[in-house]
């Protein structure tokens, strides 16, 4: 898979990966921290998607870990490349071990027997795949205090050229792009923006996918549209006259037509937390301007297959993952399958003793997962799980998994 190099915020990229941990710190009682040093540059050009991934894993299995203790970030500079790193407090690991599970060749039956190692290693299998298609390499060290590092360094991206894909790869056909609609069943994309240049380019880009573009100018007309008609997706600006898309975005998730509709918000660059506030506003992503044709094509392809597997659960159809069969997700979604069971009901077992703070941390962790994964609709239920376990709704939680429980019976890889 090649990378989708754009230019990233630094200190704003890393404080919002770390607000998604800020209330899982505070349930385990961890110290969550973020030091970025002066010199570190103001900007890196790097895959953005797999950077967030990668950092997100090794989150993931530092909360695992670690209890009334610390989790630390750090980001230096070191020879003009951007060093990254987190160290916890938590439970010591053997670094013999460490090393097979950072090893792509190894098995892992290495780990398996070993239970709280087996719990970690695919979010650091994750997190080393994805670094090395970064272009660095993840590497852990242990202090005499019984603290965990683990570390990479990236390079900025904007001198190198862009790599060949390889035979396997190939961008998503037409009719992938058009979630496997026939010609009677068009997709239809709302696109608001209030420059009718950029309205046109976007059009033209849309319409070599094999989509239907409806316009809007300005985020009152866009919510307007939207109570009126169903869209399969919608890209919207954020800097608008008369509405601005964030109060357009928040007004369409709360009363129209299109509230489970996958909204792609355009963000212009330069503009420091947009896409934060868009994202919480209700949007399920961002894409910076100037629009990159190949980067549109993938995000929005990306949209519509968590859309369509979304429907097909809510349909009783089998659940199947959209990123099985690509080389650098096939390990983990095969991982994700085998132990869906096991997870769920360990929050089985957990509601049932009424641990509810337990039962929040296996939610969370599911939720992660699930994105990892290429499924979406475990990232839906987990986070809402997350919430009625917040609200102690003991009778909706109990519903909660059940349904997962019927979900889990449904999901299986494609070629089993």
């Amino acid at each position: 898979m090649s990378t989708m190099n754009a230019s990233v915020e630094i200190r704003s990229f890393f404080q919002k990966v770390l607000e998604n941990y800020r209330l899982r710190a505070e349930q385990q009682g961890v110290l969550l921290t973020l030091e970025v040093d002066e010199d570190v540059p103001q900007s890196l050009t790097t895959d953005q998607l797999k950077m967030d991934q990668a950092l997100n894993a090794l989150m993931e299995q530092a909360f695992v870990r670690t209890c009334q203790g610390s989790v630390t970030v750090r980001v230096q500079n070191e020879d003009g490349h951007v060093a990254i790193s987190v160290e916890d407090s938590g439970v010591v690991l053997d670094p013999g071990k460490i090393r097979a599970i950072l090893d792509p060749k190894a098995s892992s039956s290495t780990w398996g027997q070993d239970e709280q190692l087996a719990e970690i290693a695919m979010p650091l299998r994750l997190s080393a795949n994805f670094i090395r298609l970064l272009g660095g390499q993840l590497e852990m060290t242990s202090s005499e205090k019984g603290r965990t590092c683990f570390s990479f360094a990236l390079s900025d991206a904007m001198s190198q050229a862009a790599p060949k894909p390889s035979p396997a790869e190939k961008e998503p056909t037409k009719k992938e792009t058009n979630g496997d609609r026939n010609s009677q069943d068009t997709i239809r994309v709302l696109l608001v923006d209030d420059v009718q240049e950029n309205r046109a380019l976007l059009e033209v880009l849309l319409k070599k996918m094999g989509y239907l573009c409806k316009h809007g100018t300005n985020g009152q007309e866009a919510v307007e549209i939207c109570r009126q008609e169903r869209f399969d997706l919608i890209l919207m600006d954020l800097q608008m006259p008369l509405m601005d898309g964030f109060a357009a975005i928040q007004q369409i998730r709360s009363h129209s037509l299109n509230q489970k509709t996958p909204i792609l918000a355009m963000t212009a660059s330069g503009q420091r937390g947009d896409d934060l506030k868009a994202l919480e506003a209700g949007c399920n992503d961002c894409l910076s301007k100037p629009v990159n044709g190949q980067r549109l094509q993938r995000k929005v392809w990306r949209l519509l297959a968590q859309e369509k597997q979304i429907q097909a659960a809510e349909s009783g159809e089998e659940i199947l993952s959209f990123l099985e069969g690509d080389p650098d997700y096939q390990k983990a979604v095969e991982t994700f399958v085998e132990n869906l069971p096991a997870k769920i009901e360990e929050m089985r077992k957990a509601f049932e003793k009424k641990d509810l703070k337990d039962l929040a941390f296996k939610a969370h962790a599911l939720k992660g997962l699930g994105g990892f994964a290429g499924f979406p609709v475990f990232t839906e239920k987990a986070k809402s799980l997350e919430e009625t376990v917040k609200a102690a709704d003991l009778e909706r939680i109990g519903r909660q998994l059940d349904e997962m429980v019927q979900l889990c019976m449904r999901t299986r890889l494609q070629n089993k």
